[in-house]
């Protein structure tokens, strides 16, 4: 896996390595990304980091279903991995396969209920459906778990500003 993000990051351009930087660096990377990661997946067809790496670069390039099919790998060699299912979910959500992606969601919290990735990604999907009370529900568990969470106080008040409670949008 580290070969992989260092070939990736000296094709795509990108500095240093490091976790900080690797997500940069797959969803930059393209189509020399998703190469890379056939090719890593081709020498260790069993790491699913690589599988799981593969789905989110592709996921990067909105190409849903070769992600899927990419977390899904991941997911049959560790079954056990959260943020497998939390990736999956989010693909399956931005693929409109709802009731899959609460479910991925579901497992992820039956694996790591702390995880407020996992509301804020179950919080965007119930706001695609227009479930927006679910939404703040889900964003403020979220908060519950991580004050801090950007993603979860944006996403709040733009779901307070959709239903028209601008007071609480803010």
């Amino acid at each position: 896996a580290a070969a992989l993000c260092a070939l990736i990051c000296v094709t795509c351009g990108g500095g240093a390595l490091g976790q900080s930087h690797e997500a940069e660096c797959l969803t930059r990377g393209g189509a020399i990304a998703v190469k890379a990661c056939g090719q890593a997946i081709l020498r260790a067809p069993g790491d699913a980091r690589l599988h799981f790496k593969l789905g989110h670069v592709l996921a990067g390039d909105n190409k849903l279903d070769g992600a899927i099919v990419a977390f899904d790998e991941a997911i049959r060699l560790r079954p056990m991995t959260a943020t497998y299912y939390v990736n999956r979910g989010a693909a399956l959500a931005r693929h409109r396969s709802f009731g899959r992606a609460m479910a991925d969601f579901d497992m992820a919290l039956s694996l790591d209920p702390g995880n407020p990735d996992v509301y804020v990604n179950r919080g965007n999907t119930q706001a695609i459906q227009g479930k927006l009370d679910l939404a703040i529900d889900d964003y403020g568990q979220a908060l519950g778990r991580d004050p801090a969470n950007a993603r979860a106080f944006l996403n709040r008040g733009l779901a307070h500003e959709r239903k028209g409670d601008l007071d609480r949008a803010i």
